[in-house]
């Protein structure tokens, strides 16, 4: 076969490496070769399953400092109607770090013979046969073929998740590319516009982009939505809201792009307090003035409950800026409510009986996840079914490190095997906490009636006892292995820790720690099935802040 496929990966945790696995075997399935081309290491397995893999561990990320000195300055998006000019800046340009994957896979393909390659994206998954034999055949014809992406508004782009080259043609004319600064001497383009106007349009290949990449969908299972990490569903769409400042002013606005109308409130948190704003519906052709709002904190975080969309921005760098050509569009908030929360119970549920919650005091905000959808009930919140309860509580304090209650206790649905008087500590103060608790530091408070005193684990996750070891459940646990990928500090050969998985904390004691670090710590759970009896282990050690942490 003269034809090889390029599959350009980045695969940083197990959904993707999902992905990465059927990508690989609808290309199989079709008798091409592979090369898997990544900046991050991957399993064993896919060494001994594909002719090539290159891991390139320098993954070239243009950044703003990078950008500083290209023709047009640090990336960006932008969006302008009759209305206003909004202008976001964006932290981060992967283009070049693509660019050097397929170079390095190119080399491979040449030297091996390969006359065409295809680059697909891993998490395009070509279940159609058709689609790269249609693209083989066009090589014929031209040096590049590929699909265009509507959203650009012209013809002068393809898209990079899909699309096939005249080996030594590509190579030819990509030995000028070697640096991020030869990248951005071309301006600060998308590697879409790159392609085509570098390769086309300067180097003279012909280009065979007329197709567009949507048209796919319909046979193919192809991811083509925009990477900001706040895009969302909507009921028409997708959408993103932007918190902007106008240039000429220090007004402050929050604006959706999408001409996607929102019907439900809007939730803004800055410093802890959190701001209920009912003043909507809220589309494309609005803008809410937050500005009396902003100016409380330095950053805030947008919410939208029923669009499950949440996104963080710094006010001093994470700012869009706009200018409003029609202040018609501008709608002021009329009325919001605050509240601040301090005390809060995170309840994990599987199948007990939780009604005990009707004896604690009116003021706790309680927040029920449950884990059994056979077992599902109005008002909860369903989460899928990984890491025990130990990920219900991390998974919790990760999507809402940035608005956290005064207080915060984690119960299971039915705590009383494990601490039979719950119900009154939870009700208590610091008085009360400090009194039953088995461990306490600081503001961290730990508690069982069982256990009334700390236990101690090796290595294997086995209890170290008086009377010799005994054997952990399950057994053996990777308690050294996990343990290393959170702290900096070596193993202590043992540890001592309360069997406590019922616990309180407050939030200055969570915050001790980094998001990136409760990020790490529920990819682990979500990750290894043995981590949630690691973790319940390591827990004073995360809240205590003792130990440094690696993120």
């Amino acid at each position: 076969m003269l034809d090889i496929v390029v599959i350009l990966s980045h695969c940083d945790n197990s959904r993707k490496l999902d992905k990465l696995d059927k990508c690989v075997s609808e290309i199989k399935k079709q008798g091409y070769p592979v090369i898997i081309s990544s900046h991050i290491n991957l399993p064993d397995k896919y060494f001994q399953e594909n002719e090539y893999i290159i891991y390139d561990k320098e993954n070239p990320i243009i950044n703003n400092m990078d950008s500083n000195d290209a023709p047009l300055g640090p990336p960006h998006t932008w969006y302008s109607d009759d209305f206003y000019y909004h202008v976001t800046p964006t932290r981060y340009n992967y283009s070049f770090a693509v660019m050097k994957l397929m170079k390095s896979s190119a080399g491979v393909a040449y030297a091996n013979g390969y006359k065409n390659i295809h680059f697909v994206n891993y998490d395009y998954i070509l279940i159609d046969n058709s689609v790269l034999r249609k693209n083989s055949d066009l090589l014929s014809d031209y040096d590049i073929v590929g699909f265009h992406e509507q959203g650009y508004g012209d013809l002068k782009n393809i898209n990079t998740g899909l699309f096939s080259v005249n080996t030594k043609k590509f190579i030819e004319f990509s030995n000028t590319i070697n640096t991020k600064r030869e990248y951005l001497s071309f301006g600060q383009p998308t590697l879409e516009r790159f392609i085509y106007e570098y390769y086309h349009e300067k180097c003279g290949l012909s280009v065979e982009n007329s197709r567009e990449i949507g048209e796919l969908k319909n046979i193919c299972r192809i991811n083509t939505e925009a990477t900001f990490p706040g895009i969302v569903d909507g009921y028409n769409g997708k959408f993103h809201l932007y918190f902007t400042k106008e240039e000429s002013t220090d007004t402050y606005y929050i604006t959706n792009w999408v001409n996607l109308e929102i019907s439900k409130k809007i939730l803004l948190f800055v410093d802890d307090i959190i701001y209920s704003i009912d003043t909507l519906p809220f589309n494309q052709k609005n803008i809410i003035d937050v500005t009396n709002i902003v100016k409380i904190g330095k950053t805030i975080i947008v919410n939208v409950p029923d669009h499950k969309f949440i996104e963080k921005y710094n006010i001093s760098s994470d700012t869009s800026f706009c200018n409003i050509h029609n202040r018609d569009i501008v709608k002021n908030i009329e009325s919001y409510r605050t509240q601040k929360i301090k005390k809060q119970l995170i309840l994990s549920i599987y199948d007990r009986d939780y009604s005990w919650i009707n004896d604690l005091d009116k003021e706790i905000n309680v927040v029920k996840y449950n884990k059994n959808i056979n077992n599902y009930k109005e008002g909860e919140i369903l989460i899928k079914n990984v890491g025990r309860d130990v990920h219900t509580f991390f998974k919790h304090i990760l999507d809402n490190y940035y608005h956290l209650p005064d207080y915060l206790i984690t119960s299971q649905d039915y705590p009383f095997d494990h601490c039979s008087n719950y119900v009154d500590i939870i009700n208590g103060d610091k008085e009360v906490w400090n009194k039953h608790a088995i461990f306490k530091y600081d503001e961290c408070w730990f508690f069982n009636t069982d256990y009334t005193s700390l236990v101690t684990s090796n290595e294997f996750g086995d209890f170290v006892t008086t009377n010799g070891i005994l054997k952990a459940h399950p057994d053996p646990l990777p308690v050294k292995d996990i343990w290393g990928k959170l702290f900096k500090n070596s193993f202590p050969g043992v540890i001592s820790f309360p069997a406590a998985g019922h616990f309180c904390i407050s939030r200055d004691q969570i915050k001790k720690r980094t998001y990136d670090f409760y990020r790490k710590v529920v990819e682990i759970l979500e990750e290894d099935s043995l981590s949630p009896w690691v973790i319940e282990r390591f827990e004073h050690f995360i809240f205590a802040g003792i130990e440094k942490s690696i993120l």
